[in-house]
């Protein structure tokens, strides 16, 4: 088979598409540095102790990869980070109030499960999107606290 495009998410096995799933394994000392080869993955981050998840360098070029992350329930909304540090240039827009929302790195609002997609939009900003649950499926108490993300 010739290489997978960097950006197509997901996969066929036993018939059924998949998305792949990795969990990071928040126990090692330093930060985990992504690849663009790791683009459409789906990140498990389980309870961590400071932890942080460095987005990779992006061009022109490198347009429309995507990484999404489901952080479980954490002990502080600051112990997972994820950020621009290998890309200097580079911030991740959230929100889109008419603040303006540059930001370097980025915290869950709480320390609820949450999710995150970032996608690359330009050369230098990452377009994240907080995935956060409905009214429907969870209690209103854990409704009202599961707010997007923050700077961090």
């Amino acid at each position: 088979m010739g290489k997978q495009i960097p950006s197509k998410i997901g996969h066929y096995r036993d018939g059924l598409y998949r998305q792949k799933v990795s969990s990071i394994a928040v126990a090692s000392s330093g930060p985990t540095d992504l690849s663009f080869d790791q683009s459409g993955t789906l990140f498990y981050v389980p309870l961590a102790t400071t932890h942080t998840i460095r987005l990779p360098k992006i061009s022109s070029k490198w347009l429309g990869i995507e990484y999404t992350f489901f952080v479980a329930e954490q002990a502080s909304s600051d112990d997972v980070k994820i950020n621009t540090a290998l890309d200097s240039s580079a911030m991740i827009q959230m929100n889109f109030s008419s603040v303006i929302d540059n930001h370097s790195t980025v915290i869950p609002g709480s320390t609820f499960a949450t999710g995150l997609r970032v996608t690359a939009v330009s050369s230098v900003v990452w377009m994240g999107q907080p995935i956060t649950a409905n009214s429907y499926s969870m209690s209103s108490a854990a409704t009202d606290n599961l707010s997007g993300w923050t700077t961090g």
